[in-house]
């Protein structure tokens, strides 16, 4: 819902697509599907419908590898974001901020890109 609901935004908001990637990998009988892809800024994001401390740990680690498997086939990667319903505790916003992972929030209508 979330990732729809940020699609939509986008699309009102004249902003580029957000598609998706599916990557295969050597040895894995499914392939990976990130939530958004955004190939203009070479954005990975990874949606989480809570914004707890497990949930963005999970979504940390989702991105660390997307951005690992799409390396190793050439990608190039400019910005990983996690995208949240709402606004995470200060202390985690430290921890994106120190791992170079940006952030999208949910704020009323719309949201907010902490990479603008």
């Amino acid at each position: 819902k979330l990732v729809t609901e940020y699609k939509e935004f986008r699309e009102k908001n004249n902003l580029e697509e957000l598609q998706s990637l599916k990557i295969k990998i050597v040895g894995e009988t499914h392939p990976l599907k990130t939530d958004g892809w955004i190939e203009g800024t070479k954005s990975l994001i990874e949606a989480k419908s809570t914004s707890s401390r497990t949930s963005i740990r999970t979504g940390i680690g989702q991105l660390l590898d997307y951005r690992f498997q799409l390396k190793e086939q050439g990608f190039e990667i400019e910005d990983m974001y996690l995208l949240l319903p709402t606004k995470p505790r200060d202390n985690i916003l430290a921890l994106l901020k120190s791992l170079g992972i940006k952030l999208i929030y949910k704020s009323g209508k719309g949201f907010v890109d902490s990479g603008n």
